[in-house]
């Protein structure tokens, strides 16, 4: 049984130096940031807030919630906070459209059409 307890203690601390090799130098290693509630990012948007607003939007955004996949698109159609970029404009567009967004749908094949003209 020690001997058990002992292997299992030692592939875990090789797992961990592994892990810790893999990492890029001078990469510091961050504790889990907890995640702030949507409606914070959205009250930092309205403030013009963007670096703060960006993170908790693209969280939520990536779990697919709808208003931040619209504000998130906005940033970057407009460039507040975030490089300016068309094809993660469209991206996130797209995500919106795609749970039934009218008006993101109506933009999409909009910025498409100028797209292909």
């Amino acid at each position: 049984m020690q001997y058990l307890i002992l292997l299992l203690s030692l592939a875990a601390v090789i797992a961990l130096i592994l892990w810790l090799r893999q990492r890029q130098p001078g990469e510091a290693v961050r504790a889990a940031e907890p995640v702030q509630p949507l409606h914070l990012g959205i009250k930092s948007y309205m403030r013009e807030d963007y670096s703060r607003a960006e993170p908790i939007l693209r969280h939520h955004a990536e779990a697919g919630e709808l208003k931040a996949q619209q504000l998130l698109a906005k940033m970057y159609y407009s460039g507040h906070g975030v490089p300016q970029s068309m094809e993660l404009y469209l991206q996130w567009l797209e995500r919106a459209a795609d749970q039934g967004d009218r008006a993101a749908k109506a933009r999409l094949k909009a910025a498409k059409k100028n797209r292909d003209a």
